[in-house]
């Protein structure tokens, strides 16, 4: 049985060493997945004398690729940290590495994943809620991007659950140039006045769940929300969603969201459980990938910047510069409307073949 056990293991790192980066799809499951992630660690902070490691994964694409692509460093909860690794197979953020959750990263179509892990091996009062794992954190980051060209500095988000939501916290008051956007879901602490004001300018995605018995909805997660938003500066984002109802996870209950957002909001039609999202004006926002829209956020108004989803489309000239009787001009101005309907529809542009003094201006 071992041999056949280690036969099989061989088989399967054979099968996933044949693809390239962020090419192994989702239905692979999260297990294959998290062969695709590699273990780094983080300079020594000289101040606190600890450093920070992680697991992460490339979408670089070989030697040639120059795509800058955005990087997601993650803080877990508590627990998930007593052992070096132990932050990538507690949670499923591995499956981020899939090639489907890959493509939905707006413009770049991949991303670079950072799970980092707290010193709870040390102590496990060095967890993502310590103050002391917040330089060990930034030298981890600055370091990695130092040694990884392709990543996108101007696009890192940052995602905390639970004691990790400190971290992402701590991060965005002492350094908050390194995140484009945040993300803190159901912190087990209210976030005091000083650090909301702190993250006027910050893009936030804040997320909760109404019945759970650790991260509180009513007692720290929306006097939370209602501080962030009333301190957010003109331009900032702010989001805000709210569970009716999330997975067990040990002795807290109703408290597990952070797999619905490793699933891409997507996890298992069992549990598709109802979540509403609304911004800081109170507007409900209709969202079907969470990857999707948090790698947009800071991004500014981007409808007009979406890339086409054809090529530009082919209009008939109907200007006169030739001879068509009075069908067939009403004919080629139908089609030539719903031509350009269809173009709108696929964010692209039209044109017309032809050479005429009139068209030649109108171009």
């Amino acid at each position: 049985m071992k041999k056949l056990l280690c036969a099989l293991m061989a088989a399967l790192l054979l099968f996933t060493m044949a693809f390239p980066a962020a090419a192994l799809p989702r239905s692979l499951g999260v297990s294959i997945l998290r062969l695709q992630f590699s273990h780094g660690e983080g300079p020594l902070d000289e101040t606190e004398g600890i450093n920070a490691d992680y697991s992460w994964f490339s979408p670089v694409k070989g030697e040639d690729d120059e795509t800058l692509y955005p990087l997601v460093v993650i803080t877990p909860g508590a627990l998930e940290g007593q052992k070096e690794g132990e932050e990538l197979v507690e949670n499923n953020f591995a499956m981020w590495a899939c090639d489907e959750f890959q493509k939905e990263f707006y413009r770049a179509g991949g991303a670079f994943i950072m799970i980092a892990r707290a010193q709870e091996d040390v102590s496990l009062l060095l967890n993502w809620s310590s103050d002391r794992m917040v330089e060990p954190l930034y030298a981890a980051i600055t370091d990695f991007c130092e040694n990884n060209p392709n990543v996108d500095v101007s696009r890192i988000y940052g995602i905390g659950w639970c004691q990790g939501a400190k971290a992402m916290i701590n991060m965005e008051v002492k350094h908050p140039e390194v995140f484009s956007a945040v993300v803190l879901a159901v912190q087990n602490f209210e976030i005091d006045d000083a650090d909301a004001a702190a993250m006027a300018d910050s893009n936030v995605w804040m997320l909760g769940s109404k019945m759970d018995t650790l991260g509180l909805y009513n007692q720290y997660v929306l006097p939370s929300w209602n501080k962030l938003k009333e301190s957010a500066a003109e331009g900032s984002a702010r989001m805000f969603t709210t569970y009716s109802k999330a997975k067990d996870t040990g002795l807290a209950l109703q408290h597990n969201v952070w797999d619905d957002m490793s699933y891409n909001w997507d996890y298992s039609p069992k549990n598709n459980y109802a979540k509403s999202t609304v911004d800081g004006e109170g507007n409900k926002l209709s969202i079907s990938s969470f990857i999707a829209t948090l790698s947009r956020m800071g991004m500014g108004d981007i409808e007009d910047e979406e890339k086409p989803l054809v090529a530009p489309l082919k209009l008939i000239c109907d200007c006169g510069c030739r001879e068509y009787n009075a069908v067939e001009l009403i004919v080629i101005r139908l089609y030539n409307r719903i031509v350009t309907t269809l173009a709108k529809l696929l964010r692209t542009t039209t044109y017309v073949d032809c050479d005429c003094e009139s068209c030649a201006a109108a171009s």
